[in-house]
């Protein structure tokens, strides 16, 4: 399987991106979620501190969008979904997981980090 990630911050929520090609599938997958990010000092915070971001966390967290609930028939669908969600789609982005399709690729991971973007939509709503 390749793997494509990137990450975007938007509204003090993580979104994370992954998208790629399953080999044993033969078929594009993407996953959109949002998360609160840990703090930097999650580890030094006090246990009802952590306790309490854990549960701020597990709240917070939503798949916004999951190729096993919508299957993606081609890798511009891939692009239709971030394009739904609001989220620009980094250069290079829906050409590389086409090309990874095209020679079958698998074990691959390609992170295009964390996106600056100045303003973001609203998330869309399912």
């Amino acid at each position: 399987m390749s793997q494509h990630r990137f990450r975007i911050m938007r509204d003090g929520k993580l979104i994370s991106v992954l998208a790629g090609w399953d080999r044993p599938l033969q078929q594009v997958f993407c996953m959109i979620e949002s998360e609160l990010p840990r703090p930097e000092n999650l580890e030094e915070m006090g246990e009802a501190e952590q306790e309490a971001f854990w549960e701020a966390y597990e709240e917070a967290h939503e798949y916004l969008f999951d190729n096993l609930l919508t299957p993606l028939p081609h890798v511009d669908a891939i692009g239709e979904a971030l394009a739904k969600h609001g989220l620009p789609c980094p250069q290079g982005f829906l050409t590389q997981i086409e090309a990874d399709r095209l020679i079958n690729a698998g074990n691959r991971l390609v992170n295009y980090g964390l996106l600056e973007v100045a303003v973001l939509p609203p998330i869309a709503t399912l």
